[in-house]
């Protein structure tokens, strides 16, 4: 018989009368003279801070201050999350105005900006500030999810500058991003809003690229430095730019680890919670979807995990139906400002969603008008690269091919789990099976598009269809937890770890703590070929090993950068290797860390073969208006170099040869 719990006399929780909208002032948590306290905090905090050169403190605090007054999620870790999500997606959409005002991207107004709205959001909506207390179950996550960031971190932190650009040239879009965030930096804002400054910056090409993730490390580096000016030299920015993609990376893993969780609460005790995080943090490290991270898929690696967190919120959404709806539009913008490409599944995710609770729609129209702007302004992004950056044509590009050997394994494993046992009939779960279906349909399509394009069917492996795959393999890794539903429901909620004999507690996990390792070492990290190779399962491995094919590639002479510079100012260099390929990776490492790849890029991407003898004579050509320095790697690319300088006596040009 259901028995209803009502207030007695000594009860905490006061009654509302009807009609009553507003908590009356002497109920508030917060008076009117806190307030003012806090709004006066909310400034005079980044200001000490910038003074102190420890702005960096401030973000820590935004996101604390964020996590405490949602009321979404049970967990320290469910609130983290949902936070930086609201965060993120907030920052996309306000980067349109940092990018126009003209303060920029100073960290004090924009700290003291977002600490004031949340100082009166607290105040307005009545909510004291409240986190839950740290529990087994975050350290679990959040451990896994840091040990995946150390593997992320090893190469670049475990040894010297050269091998660190050389994992860094394990893809070559790592240093365009980097191009990216340095510009952002010097431009103050998103460069599609400098377009004629930032083409000083980057190659012209990456101007309309969704540059989300981008800005919103710039503005972490600001305050880092505590300054918006203070750029340092280009290889102190690239220093800078690899430690916060670390971070950026490190969310993909959080997010997966975070989600799988978030969907399989039902059916979780400690034992299945430690063989969950086990199995999709072999995924991980050991499928080919940490070939995101190795070549420097930054915008893509946020795509996946934002699209992670939105289906994990859309299968199980939050109990306060606003707050829900806030943090999927929130996802939405920040999708469409970091990676568009997974903006048509997450929308079409979205879409069902909406007319599955048509309850909550009639219930919160507003809401739906806010999610409708939210997807209309997610959007820009995608408009501006298709329709100015002309991006369509990419978007049917040839690619590697890739192994579907894991793939078909993940869906055949995960699949049998949605259609058997207490899965079947799960609400999350059917959730989580339209979500699923919304990104294979994206997938089916842009290989439909590049089929009807190409006239019939084609062969190959098309660039950006796997990584719509990317985004689906993902999806099936962290509904992995839909397997736990063919076990027995388990009867109590799992009681803390030190609530119980230890012992007990560890007899309870053996055995899945030796699934665990059985799936750790199976996972290729620890043993196994470390070769790279496209379409393996030993991607991890390779990155800790660091035996990546492009080491050779690492560009020593940006090492001894102002060795090579002449004393004119404004020298632009060039490199001219014997080697094409080679040549053309450390033209573009080394035009990056000088500043001039917006110079040098007409040069570079003019649709001529790498191999092209003509290539350097057109480089220089475009250079014209710059002293010139060519640098050599052997003494016939040296005769080549020196052959350039002399068909073009008119232009200030020196030969060196530097490189060995």
């Amino acid at each position: 018989m259901a028995t209803t719990r009502t207030a007695g006399p000594s009860s905490s929780v006061t009654a509302r009368r009807p009609g009553q909208h507003r908590t009356p002032e002497s109920a508030r948590w917060l008076s009117r003279r806190g307030l003012v306290i806090g709004l006066v905090a909310a400034w005079v905090v980044p200001i000490v801070a910038y003074l102190a050169h420890a702005a960096i403190v401030l973000p820590v605090l935004i996101l604390v201050a964020t996590a405490s007054l949602l009321r979404a999620g049970r967990s320290l870790t469910d609130r983290i999350v949902l936070a930086l999500a609201v965060l993120y997606g907030a920052l996309c959409l306000a980067g349109l105005l940092f990018s126009v005002w003209p303060l920029g991207l100073e960290p004090v107004p924009i700290a003291g900006l977002v600490l004031t709205g949340l100082v009166l959001y607290a105040y307005l909506a009545d909510r004291r500030p409240r986190l839950p207390r740290p529990a087994l179950a975050d350290g679990l996550t959040l451990g896994a999810a840091a040990v995946y960031a150390l593997i992320v971190a090893f190469p670049f932190f475990t040894r010297g500058r050269e091998d660190r650009l050389a994992s860094l040239l394990m893809g070559e879009d790592s240093v365009r991003h980097f191009t990216v965030f340095d510009a952002i930096r010097h431009v103050d804002g998103y460069l599609f809003l400098h377009y004629q400054q930032a083409l000083g910056h980057v190659f012209e090409g990456m101007i309309t690229y969704p540059q989300g993730g981008h800005l919103a490390l710039a503005l972490l580096d600001n305050f880092l430095r505590s300054s918006a000016s203070e750029y340092g030299t280009g290889l102190e920015a690239l220093d800078h730019y690899i430690g916060l993609s670390v971070v950026a990376y490190s969310l993909v893993g959080l997010a997966a680890l975070w989600a799988s969780q978030w969907l399989a609460a039902r059916f979780l005790t400690l034992p299945r919670r430690v063989l969950l995080i086990s199995a999709v943090f072999a995924f991980l490290v050991s499928n080919i979807s940490f070939n995101l991270m190795v070549l420097g898929y930054l915008g893509q690696s946020l795509g996946v995990a934002l699209t992670v967190l939105l289906v994990a919120v859309l299968a199980r959404p939050p109990a306060r139906e606003r707050q829900a709806m806030w943090l999927i539009a929130s996802l939405l913008v920040g999708i469409g400002f970091s990676y568009y490409l997974y903006l048509p599944a997450a929308a079409l995710a979205v879409l069902i969603w909406l007319i599955r609770r048509r309850a909550v729609v009639r219930r919160h129209r507003v809401m739906v008008g806010v999610l409708v702007l939210a997807g209309l302004a997610a959007i820009v992004p995608g408009v501006l690269g298709l329709v100015v950056g002309r991006q369509d044509v990419a978007l049917l590009a040839p690619g590697a091919p890739r192994s579907w050997d894991s793939f078909l394994t993940l869906a055949a494993v995960i699949l049998a789990g949605l259609v058997a046992g207490r899965s079947v009939t799960s609400p999350v779960w059917r959730g989580y099976r339209w979500c699923l279906a919304s990104a294979v349909a994206a997938w089916l399509a842009l290989v439909a598009a590049q089929t009807v394009v190409n006239g019939g069917l084609i062969s190959g492996p098309m660039y950006y269809a796997n990584k719509a795959l990317d985004l689906v393999e993902f999806l099936l890794a962290v509904g992995a937890g839909a397997l736990l539903g063919l076990l027995p429901e388990p009867r109590t909620v799992e009681p803390p770890l030190l609530s119980r004999p230890f012992r007990p507690t560890l007899a309870r996990l053996a055995p899945a703590v030796a699934v665990s390792v059985a799936l750790a070492a199976g996972s290729g990290l620890v043993f196994g070929d470390s070769s790279y190779q496209h379409g393996t399962s030993v991607f991890a491995r390779t990155w800790v090993s660091g035996k990546g094919e492009y080491r050779r590639y690492a560009a020593k002479v940006v090492l001894a950068e102002d060795a090579y510079r002449t004393a004119k100012p404004g020298t632009v260099t060039v490199v001219l290797r014997e080697d094409a390929t080679q040549s053309y990776i450390t033209q573009l490492l080394i035009s990056a860390v000088e500043r001039t790849s917006g110079i040098v890029a007409p040069g570079m991407y003019t649709g001529r073969p790498l191999h092209d003898p003509d290539r350097w004579d057109n480089m220089v050509e475009v250079l014209a208006d710059y002293p010139i320095l060519i640098i050599a790697d052997t003494d016939e690319a040296l005769r080549r170099a020196e052959g350039v300088r002399d068909r073009h006596p008119d232009l200030d040009i020196t030969v060196e040869r530097n490189l060995e």
